[in-house]
């Protein structure tokens, strides 16, 4: 399970590392027209600026969002569910334990992100987690849709 590891249900939820990124990509290409390789991730954790928090379950990598921090603030960049798990709760209990663990490894007081304004399950997941929509960029994805502009504080509780 890891150290920072936690059991929760069916699934484990603990801080990816590079083993873990051919797993990352593989998810990432069942779930988006466009993925990272692994080599790619693997790189991005090397840089230290790629965080990652996964949902096994079933032995397998069921869910896994991936996020930067800096200066305070942390983005989420990227969060996918394998098939089978969704609409299961497993994202919004990997979103909540990734929130606490980097307001207490990172220091970040706020997380912020972007969502297609057609992302009905997501825009509905990050309301659920306490996102707030905070603004809009203008045909932002692939010059057709809006990205919904969101972000949440992190509050004392989830820093200790």
């Amino acid at each position: 399970m890891g150290v920072n590891g936690i059991s929760c249900g069916r699934a484990v939820f603990r801080r990816l590392g590079e083993a873990d990124m051919e797993d990352v990509s593989s998810l990432e290409a069942l779930c988006f027209d466009t993925s990272w390789s692994a080599e790619q991730y693997r790189e991005a954790c090397r840089g230290g600026w790629l965080i990652a928090f996964g949902a096994f379950a079933g032995g397998e990598l069921a869910c896994f969002v991936s996020l930067s921090a800096a200066g305070g603030e942390a983005e989420i960049l990227n969060i996918a569910t394998r098939q089978a798990w969704r609409r299961r709760g497993l994202a919004e209990q990997l979103l909540r334990f990734a929130c606490e663990r980097i307001a207490e490894e990172e220091a970040a007081v706020t997380v912020f992100l972007d969502v297609d304004e057609t992302n009905a399950p997501a825009l509905a997941l990050y309301g659920k987690t306490g996102f707030s929509v905070t603004g809009r960029r203008v045909k932002y994805y692939g010059g057709i849709h809006d990205a919904i502009l969101m972000s949440r504080g992190l509050s004392a509780a989830e820093k200790q």
